[in-house]
């Protein structure tokens, strides 16, 4: 999971956060295709969030697509290459998930959340201290 959060920080950091979402909320298509090849069944509640997500996202994409906002192509690019890892990453961590719990195998949530929130916050201080990235960041935001 601390890909996921590098990616996804990366992408909103340095290209149109409208862009990021769109590409990261397709990880339900990417875990329903998982579904679909694998027991020949998806979940409700997956394609009402992928819906959801959509919905909401095209609401961030109509600035972006009028112009009102303006991004260099690499910006673009970026944000779009780490969303698309982010949203891999995510649904191949669901994946994982879901087969340990088919196979009864426990996870330790309180530590996996710990140890993910400690390994993002080292990896992702460099993007945090790059300047201009998303509007930079203060000492008081890092604290």
């Amino acid at each position: 999971m601390t890909a996921y959060y590098v990616f996804a920080t990366t992408g909103f950091a340095l290209g149109p956060v409208a862009l990021t979402s769109l590409i990261i909320a397709l990880t339900p298509a990417i875990t329903m295709g998982w579904q679909l090849v694998s027991s020949r069944q998806v979940a409700g509640r997956d394609v009402l969030g992928f819906a959801v997500a959509i919905v909401g996202v095209c609401c961030y994409l109509v600035p972006l697509l009028s112009g009102h906002q303006q991004f260099p192509r690499h910006a673009i690019v970026i944000a779009a290459v780490a969303a698309g890892l982010a949203a891999l990453v995510r649904a191949l961590f669901t994946i994982v998930l879901w087969n340990r719990a088919l196979r009864r195998v426990p996870l330790h949530a309180p530590r996996v959340n710990r140890l993910t929130f400690l390994i993002g916050a080292v990896l992702l201080l460099p993007v945090v201290l790059i300047p201009g990235a998303g509007g930079g960041a203060a000492w008081h935001h890092l604290g």
